[in-house]
């Protein structure tokens, strides 16, 4: 069989239509027809975009095409864009339109994340899903200097404390660790809301980092994986150890870019702790600036306040969660059942995960790993904030929930394999190609690159430069501003260069 016949047949199973419709506001909160199981063989369209499969995927088939057609695993999994994933139901819903009514620079995508673990935090330790996946959410929100990314900090904390709930606010740092346990123990369920998270992250990977970060590092992996059981602490010569039962921390973590990815190293991606996070990339045009806002950033609406209290009730009458020092015991969990059509769905994420795992590379692997792990504990805490009292799991709200983790494993791939070096130099030959890139159509001069990167010298970036062109991934070309005037030399990305003009050398 060749490629073509490969390709054909394997388009039979996998379908790659997507849909992009973004959700009514007021009609997030309905439930999914309990009869709208998936029939096999067909191709079902949502409003998320969440890519649809058939209900089978022939591995043979799989691996083979990947043998022959080199197909990629973003193939057989693919995700919306952050833009359509903002408008979730129920209470976090609700959230991020306050925070984007009251900001001056308005971005759903840096409210999504804040929204998302305040209500994960007063949700904490009361409900689980059937695979005990619990509401603690780790998560980072890139977006350059200047696009308002401490507005969403600020609206939490004037909610959580106008709701008479700012405890559940915990450090905005962890300076060591015993001051994490004790956090822990003290509140059991809490937030950590931080700025400049991209510094605070590149002394937890560093190889070099003293042994209080390394067992930071070490705990914030450990709490993640056992918020449906127990952290049985550490063992000191006296022979003491204390029990952690249900931690429930989420984190939400901000930087730019280029601090978050400036100090991470390839080595320390496969190791399993970032892809404990979920990463939300805000980057793109700046939001306009709104000289009034329509609502206060330090007056939450008395129907956000109402639904926080509806949360803190219902899981306070399973568990106690929001009690002061309440780590003494096992909390238990009500368990939220998905419906018949989030079943279903399940079932293709399953398979969507299993079929991109055949034809990746192992260092995507423990990102796709955490994929449907994420999308549960998204799709679990989006379901209490919809009903606190008797939550379900809906089809459409697994669906959004898959969809935003399969945008963060995306993301976090691509922007890896873009930004993560081992070395200085590979680390500016990325920055080089990714400047050159996003220059597109129009090019971009030796001395705009150069400004762009004053770190390096002028004959390392001409030698950078030389490599690169050599390699196939850029090209130089004379161009004349709109036809007219003195050429410059201009270098494009490959896939950006005008095919029509004379390649000029240096």
């Amino acid at each position: 069989m060749n490629s073509d016949n490969l390709k054909q047949s394997f388009d039979s199973k996998v379908k790659l239509k997507t849909v992009s419709r973004r959700p009514k506001m007021d009609g997030r909160a309905k439930v999914s027809p309990a009869g709208s199981v998936l029939d096999e063989g067909t191709t079902y369209q949502h409003p998320t975009k969440v890519v649809s499969i058939a209900d089978r995927i022939d591995r043979r088939l799989v691996g083979h095409l990947n043998k022959t057609a080199g197909l990629s695993w973003s193939n057989v999994i693919d995700a919306p864009a952050l833009s359509d994933l903002t408008n979730p139901p129920g209470l976090v819903g609700k959230i991020i339109d306050w925070i984007e009514a009251s900001a001056e620079y308005p971005s759903r995508e840096l409210a999504l994340g804040p929204a998302l673990c305040a209500v994960a935090t007063l949700a904490g330790r009361a409900f689980e899903t059937p695979s005990r996946a619990r509401t603690n959410l780790y998560i980072v929100g890139l977006a350059p200097s200047g696009f308002g990314k401490d507005h969403a900090r600020k609206c939490i904390k004037n909610l959580m404390r106008e709701a008479g709930l700012d405890r559940l606010v915990g450090p905005a740092r962890f300076a060591s660790a015993p001051g994490l346990r004790q956090s822990i123990a003290a509140s059991p369920s809490f937030m950590s809301l931080q700025d400049e998270f991209g510094g605070f992250l590149a002394k937890l990977q560093d190889q070099r980092s003293n042994g209080d970060f390394a067992t930071i590092r070490h705990l914030l992996m450990e709490f993640f994986s056992c918020a449906s059981s127990t952290y049985d602490g550490d063992a000191y010569r006296d022979g003491v150890t204390e029990k952690l039962y249900n931690p429930n921390l989420s984190i939400y973590g901000t930087s730019t870019p280029d601090d978050f990815w400036m100090t991470l190293t390839s080595s320390r991606t496969s190791d399993g702790f970032l892809p404990r996070f979920m990463l939300f990339n805000a980057c793109g045009e700046k939001p306009e600036f709104v000289e009034e806002p329509g609502q206060r950033q330090d007056n939450p609406p008395e129907r956000l306040i109402e639904g926080v209290h509806k949360i803190a009730g219902a899981a306070t009458a399973i568990c106690g969660n929001i009690k002061i020092g309440n780590h003494m015991g096992p909390a238990p969990a009500k368990c939220v059942e998905l419906d018949a059509d989030a079943k279903a769905f399940d079932r293709l994420l399953r398979r969507q995960i299993d079929g991109a795992l055949l034809i990746s590379d192992s260092k995507v692997h423990p990102f796709l790993n955490r994929t449907r792990e994420h999308a549960l504990k998204l799709a679990l805490t989006v379901a209490v904030g919809v009903d606190p009292s008797s939550p379900v799991i809906t089809g459409e709200i697994l669906r959004w929930a898959a969809g935003l983790a399969a945008y963060s494993t995306q993301t976090f791939v691509a922007e890896a394999g873009k930004r993560l070096a081992d070395s200085d130099r590979e680390r500016n030959f990325n920055r080089v190609l990714e400047i050159i890139s996003e220059a597109g159509t129009e090019g971009v001069t030796e001395g705009k690159v150069a400004d762009k990167i004053r770190s390096l010298k002028s004959f390392d970036l001409r030698d950078i430069l030389g490599v690169a062109e050599a390699a196939g991934h850029i090209v130089l070309r004379e161009r004349r501003a709109d036809g007219r005037g003195r050429p410059s030399k201009r270098y494009f990305a490959s896939q950006h260069a005008p095919p029509d003009d004379k390649i000029s050398r240096p």
